[in-house]
């Protein structure tokens, strides 16, 4: 089984998805999400489940939701005969842990939660300091996707030293970058006529695109032709908008593209890497 809140369009969903693809070709794969409110992009392998659990708006909802979410995943898990279960995502985490029962628990941690901007309040003194240390020791298996991040845990968060720990990088079919990348791109000429800048990901907070958008007022100043392309879109894209123009940055949309904007958003893309091979 693997486990995971939803498929949206964030660097995890895509792992999931990845993942379950792969392994679906030796092994009987159950993906489970906890409801389907969010359109799933990527293609899984192996059967897909929902637990058609929504989350809850207020703090009592949250409550109900969470344990309605762990009755329905081991019941789930009781069913299908389910031996190790995958978990992504810290909220899958816990249901995970809660639920394992017989079977084997392996949670898979792919940022901070030191540095997580989105960890705050008197909830994210409960996750950092009450939940993640007890939870997380429970797990049979925690896989990281750095050395450092295994640091974090153990450092910061009481996760025992002893605790098994598998260090998995991110990976890419290169091939597959390779064959798309390739595709026809209408906005080609557009690129070829300017440097350009990439970036890739859902627009967040914590992912530095304030940071960036600061050093990119700095960089057209030595090069004014320059675009910074930003392929993705998220919850922090006004935020980011706001920011840009205090930085007095030009930007557009490319449904509706003006070629003299310092600043181009493409919305999220399929395949972005055909973009990617143009900068």
């Amino acid at each position: 089984m693997i486990l995971t809140p939803d498929f949206g369009y964030g660097g995890a969903e895509r792992s999931v998805a990845a993942i379950s693809r792969a392994l679906a070709e030796r092994y009987q794969v159950h993906t489970v999400v906890f409801n389907k409110q969010i359109k799933q992009v990527y293609a899984t392998g192996g059967s897909l489940h929902s637990l058609d659990v929504n989350g809850g708006v207020s703090l009592i909802q949250k409550v109900v939701s969470f344990f309605q979410r762990i009755y329905r995943v081991k019941k789930l898990k009781k069913k299908l005969g389910i031996h190790i279960c995958l978990s992504f995502l810290e909220g899958a985490d816990y249901i995970n842990i809660l639920t394992k029962g017989n079977s084997k628990a392996i949670i898979n941690i792919r940022g901070s939660k030191l540095y997580d901007a989105n960890i705050t309040g008197t909830l994210g003194w409960l996750r950092k300091r009450i939940l993640i240390p007890i939870l997380y020791n429970r797990a049979d298996v925690i896989t990281v996707v750095s050395e450092g991040l295994k640091t974090e845990l153990t450092k910061y968060f009481a996760i025992g030293k002893h605790k098994s720990f598998i260090t998995i990088p991110n990976f890419c079919d290169q091939s597959e970058v390779l064959r798309f990348s390739q595709e026809n791109l209408i906005e080609e000429n557009l690129l070829r006529a300017h440097p350009t800048l990439v970036t890739v990901g859902r627009i967040a907070y914590e992912k530095g695109y304030d940071l960036f958008a600061r050093t990119f007022s700095r960089l057209i100043k030595d090069i004014p032709d320059a675009k910074w392309i930003i392929v993705g879109s998220g919850s922090f894209q006004d935020d980011l908008k706001l920011i840009l123009d205090a930085e007095r940055l030009t930007y557009s949309e490319t449904a509706n593209l003006n070629q003299q904007s310092n600043v181009w958003f493409t919305g999220y893309q399929q395949n972005p890497y055909k973009w990617m091979a143009h900068c």
